[in-house]
């Protein structure tokens, strides 16, 4: 056994996997069907952090565990989001009269993005859970401008609420509220790594150990 972590994702967001790829965080990625549908009475916070924990004890189960025999640990992300307008839920639209509807009820409003995370260890069957919130206040924008954002940017589905930040939607954004601009695409990165440290590694330890292998290795040679 070495001392190294190993990360695994436990989503199939391209948008998460960016995040973590921007970082130069190594990880890998795992992922099962968890069914997204608020329990009665499950408020849109609970609602977010029980799906994070279940997406993350259900990828745990898929994990090879003979792959403790060369780790310390394997550490699995299990995060969800949902976006929240007034009292209602909003998930991923399923077509453009989705959208049509999502986005006439936001015009003018405030849209809460709550993020779920959990870092389950394997070893130890043990977890971290939180919650990240952003808020984006919508400008007020007419039906032809959801028309034309629906045919410009058919990525929408892929998007809590259907309101993607890098695309032309962003543009019917008047201003956003968050301490983590990565929470906007479900990856609150500043709540994991207080995660990580609590457990001992920090994520930016997961991106430098490469280059303190590297060095060692170059050295050894010398």
């Amino acid at each position: 056994m070495t001392s190294r972590i190993q990360l695994v994702l436990g989503s199939q967001s391209a948008s998460r996997r960016s995040v973590l790829e921007n970082f130069e965080i190594p990880f890998i990625q795992l992922f099962s069907d968890i069914p997204e549908v608020p329990e009665p009475n499950e408020t849109p916070e609970s609602y977010v952090v029980r799906l994070s924990r279940e997406k993350a004890r259900a990828v745990a189960l898929l994990v090879d565990r003979s792959l403790l025999d060369d780790y310390e640990d394997i550490w699995i992300i299990g995060s969800d989001q949902t976006a929240v307008c007034g009292q209602t839920i909003y998930e991923k639209p399923q077509n453009i009269e989705d959208l049509k509807r999502f986005f006439t009820a936001f015009s003018g409003q405030t849209i809460r993005y709550l993020s779920g995370l959990t870092l389950y260890s394997v070893r130890y069957g043990c977890e971290q859970n939180g919650l990240f919130e952003s808020r984006t206040h919508m400008k007020s924008y007419t039906c032809d401008e959801i028309h034309l954002y629906a045919q410009a940017d058919p990525l929408f589905i892929t998007a809590a609420s259907g309101l993607r930040m890098s695309g032309p939607g962003g543009l019917l954004i008047d201003s956003i509220e968050t301490q983590d601009p990565f929470a906007l695409v479900g990856m609150p990165i500043y709540l994991l790594d207080r995660f990580c440290r609590h457990w001992g590694k920090s994520l930016f330890s997961f991106s430098t150990d490469r280059y303190i292998t590297n060095k060692i290795q170059n050295t050894s040679m010398i």
